[in-house]
């Protein structure tokens, strides 16, 4: 309590000024969101938290008027009269201006307006010439889905306001969801911002703060676009403006519908309003942000939005956080209904990099339109290859699991023989689970089996006898579906893993074994990590942890750097790298003392150093992945699965450090390694082989990437079964590499082969038959060039 007192007799200039800081800080907030935010920065600070709040009151409706400098309170204009108007009501205020409905009362005639007026407190030359500009700016923008300006002035005490066209509607999103207007409504709608948008973009104007409280739509179904207050012009002479600096502590934006580059504080153009737009369009299809970053601060922010690429729209609405929109129909259907075309079109415009979107907002405009009558589009999404944007990225060592699917085997084992003990008559019931597990699962750790694909088959026609064969023995079928699903996600069979885990976390939520159950959610948690839904597996991640809080024993501690080493690999893909190196040294802190096996130790290693790999630390990121290399050379030798796949790592660190060919030496040897482990029919060799073709395409040497290319094809043709989808992946990696090398004929036929494997697969990712749909069209346009 001494502390707390300490805390509220700090004088008040120094809390004031926390306070505004605080207040500025929270601008990046939604206003649904801010307070909790607020609260999370003010734990054990009662009284700061209630002066931020006093100045958040103050600033209610903030939403679409954000600026860069920090405010304070000012007195009520309400009644003033500027000009013909007299101010009415206040509608929104912002950090350096505040916006009133008026209605004009020198007799003429009655009408409301919009007054932005721009506020005398803090007001230096810059910021005055800003206010200047936007009045130009509207001036230039006659466009009848944007706000018109119509008068402006100055007020008696020289404030500054400019008079506009008053919009009298809700939000976008609001708009949509109270009308519940349905999906092509809602695309009609987006093309009229889009071409309000383009109509500004043609006068050089760009926008800058796309969001759903800049686009108001009124009663009659007519979207406006507003607020042009922090716009830039790329070519002032054209309309004889002056812009003032732009200093680099000013970076004006809304984070979660700003671009990368805005972030990043790099050169804006127009692809910049092209992917606000891009995250307009997802929230209007899904009811939900692509990135959720709203309590996270800027450099957060930052990291969260140029580190990861969320989930396509008809994923996010697969993942069933929350029900559709209102008026989009019920969720299997609208999946349906955005698979393809408007993942690929939204995903297009919010591409990380500017010049792989839309080339202009005209362009994604048009895309939409050709979707609505039923035409090709044009976009190409964020393809599998993109996604990872590492050509060997979604094959790192990430998942300590994998090294031990055999002792997770083994372990069932153990418990089926010590049910067979304990309960002697029900013995013929535990020999037969132990038969099971050893001709079913024994076989699906893809290490110890080339036949992977097969047994895919049988564990997926042995499913549905599990719950009847094991009715008696709850546990023993918790334990079998747990080793079930841990097999069949290292196989890539992700839903059914999922499926088999959920199954054995219920079983299991009546208490009993905290480590069993904290097993099933670190699973759970490395199914999440494979679809990419990293806040979901963060959430599986901590329950395991959670679970065995209190347990010091041995199994225990071993768990704990287990889970947090999984964790820490799942957060590279997720692009935290600090929060994964934070984690990695968290678990190898507690290595010392914890019985933990090679596998998961040299796991530690690798993800360590891809993380400080991802901090641009390459020196530290080599030296972690030579520890990597000790350790499983020490355990297993180097001619172990294991040490191929942190060469093939550790290649990927030689890529970005332009060190091509000790990349390729690399792989080279894990192909070597797998070719000698796995055999010339394993699936993971055939990854290798393609992988090495790859990064000889990259470091210019396509002669020789070919032929790898080629024999990774045969592999997966050895290693799958007739017409699995992994086989069409190596027909699309030909024919990348074709395409590259301009053998444009071949490239199209193993495109070709590539989207007829996948069509005819039962199951497959959309987002492959996207991409090489994206190919298909690219090559045909090349022909056609």
């Amino acid at each position: 309590m001494a502390d707390d007192a300490d805390r509220s007799h700090r004088p008040t200039e120094a809390m004031d000024g926390e306070a505004m800081a605080l207040f500025f800080e929270s601008f990046d907030q939604a206003d649904e969101e801010r307070e909790a935010w607020l609260q999370a920065r003010c734990v054990d600070r009662p009284d700061l938290f209630r002066r931020v709040m006093a100045l958040v009151r103050a600033d209610q409706d903030s939403e679409g008027f954000l600026e860069s400098t920090p405010i304070s309170p000012s007195p009520s204009r309400i009644g003033q009269r500027l000009g013909a108007y007299e101010l009415v009501s206040e509608i929104a205020s912002g950090g350096m201006s505040t916006v009133y409905r008026a209605r004009r009362v020198d007799g003429t005639y009655q009408h409301d307006v919009a007054i932005k007026l721009f506020r005398a407190f803090h007001m230096d030359a810059s910021a005055r010439q800003r206010f200047d500009t936007e009045r130009q700016i509207l001036a230039a923008l006659e466009h009848p889905n944007i706000a018109r300006i119509i008068d402006g002035g100055t007020a008696e005490d020289g404030t500054p306001f400019v008079v506009m066209e008053l919009v009298d509607g809700a939000p976008i999103t609001q708009y949509c969801e109270r009308h519940r207007v349905d999906l092509v409504q809602r695309l009609k709608l987006f093309i009229k911002v889009c071409q309000a948008l383009a109509f500004a973009h043609r006068r050089g104007i760009i926008h800058r703060d796309i969001k759903p409280a800049n686009v108001l739509v009124g009663a009659g179904g007519e979207p406006k676009l507003i607020d042009f207050g922090i716009a830039k012009v790329l070519q002032p002479e054209t309309m004889n403006l002056e812009l003032p600096e732009t200093r680099l502590d000013q970076r004006p934006l809304t984070p979660e519908y700003a671009s990368p580059e805005q972030l990043m504080g790099r050169p804006v153009g127009l692809p910049t309003d092209v992917y606000s737009m891009g995250v307009l369009l997802y929230e209007l299809l899904t009811g939900q942000r692509p990135h959720q970053i709203a309590a996270l601060s800027p450099a957060e922010a930052e990291r969260v939005v140029l580190g990861t690429i969320p989930a396509d729209p008809s994923q996010a609405i697969a993942r069933g956080r929350q029900a559709p929109p209102s008026g989009l129909g019920e969720s299997g259907t609208l999946r349906r209904r955005l698979r393809g075309d408007l993942d690929r079109i939204v995903m297009t415009a919010m591409r990380r990099e500017p010049e792989a979107r839309f080339d202009t907002i005209t362009a994604l405009a048009e895309d939409l339109e050709r979707h609505l009558s039923g035409q090709p589009v044009r976009a190409r999404g964020a393809s599998r290859w993109y996604r990872a944007s590492k050509f060997i990225a979604r094959h790192r060592i990430g998942v300590a699991a994998t090294a031990l699917v055999f002792v997770v085997l083994v372990g069932s084992l153990a418990a089926v023989l010590n049910q067979s003990r304990e309960a002697r008559q029900q013995r013929d019931q535990a020999e037969a689970a132990k038969q099971f597990l050893v001709d079913m699962i024994g076989r699906a750790d893809p290490y110890e089996n080339t036949e992977s694909a097969t047994l895919v088959g049988a564990i997926k026609q042995s499913l549905p006898d599990i719950e009847t064969r094991f009715a008696a023995q709850p546990e023993l079928e918790a334990e079998m579906r747990y080793a079930l699903g841990y097999a069949l996600q290292n196989l890539g069979e992700i839903p059914l893993a999922r499926e088999q885990l959920e199954r054995a976390a219920d079983l299991r939520s009546g208490g009993g074994d905290s480590l069993a159950r904290s097993q099933v959610e670190d699973a759970l948690g490395i199914v999440a990590w494979w679809e990419s839904d990293f806040e979901l597996g963060s959430r599986h991640f901590q329950q395991a942890l959670d679970l065995i809080a209190d347990d010091r024993s041995p199994m225990a501690e071993a768990r704990r750097v287990t889970i947090l080493t999984n964790w820490a690999g799942m957060l590279i893909d997720a692009g935290d790298f600090e929060r994964s190196r934070a984690l990695g040294e968290r678990a190898l802190a507690r290595v010392a003392e914890v019985p933990i096996d090679a596998g998961t130790l040299a796991t530690l290693w690798s993800n360590l150093a891809t993380a400080r790999e991802g901090m641009d630390d390459g020196e530290a990121a080599l030296e972690a992945f030579e520890q990597a290399l000790a350790v499983q050379r020490a355990e297993t030798g180097e001619n172990h699965p294991n040490y191929a796949i942190i060469l093939n790592n550790l290649a990927l660190l030689y890529y970005h450090l332009d060190r091509l060919d000790e990349g390729v030496e690399a792989l080279e040897a894990s192909v070597r390694i797998r070719l000698a482990t796995l055999g010339d029919q394993h699936p993971q060799t055939a990854t290798a082989m393609v992988n090495l073709a790859r990064m000889l395409t990259l470091a210019g040497r396509p002669a020789e990437a070919e032929p790898h290319a080629l024999r990774g094809l045969q592999v997966a043709r050895a290693g799958w079964e007739p017409g699995h989808p992994r086989i069409g992946k190596a027909h699309e990696a030909l024919a990348l590499l074709y395409r590259d090398t301009g053998q444009l004929e071949q490239a199209r036929e193993h495109a070709a082969r590539a989207l007829e494997t996948y069509q005819a697969a039962p199951s497959v990712d959309p987002a492959w038959v996207e991409t090489i749909q994206a190919l298909q069209a690219e090559l045909a346009a090349a022909s056609n060039g």
